[in-house]
């Protein structure tokens, strides 16, 4: 194989390798959200008497 052959091929290689971290970015990103917008509904759950000590905790601090 000459010069610009084995150039093309890394190439190649490189995009190849940038197209599928591009993908394994999204897809993260996509967990990521997954569990912000699971985190949001347990916390709006928790109201009221269900509330934990800790999460009220946090409501009496803001008073001080």
């Amino acid at each position: 194989m000459d010069r610009q052959g084995a150039r093309k091929g890394e190439s190649e290689t490189m995009t190849s390798a940038a197209a599928s971290m591009a993908g394994a970015l999204k897809t993260a990103l996509s967990f990521v959200g997954h569990a912000n917008a699971k985190a949001a509904s347990l916390s709006e759950r928790r109201l009221g008497r269900s509330r934990r000590a800790a999460d009220v905790l946090a409501d009496h601090c803001g008073f001080d």
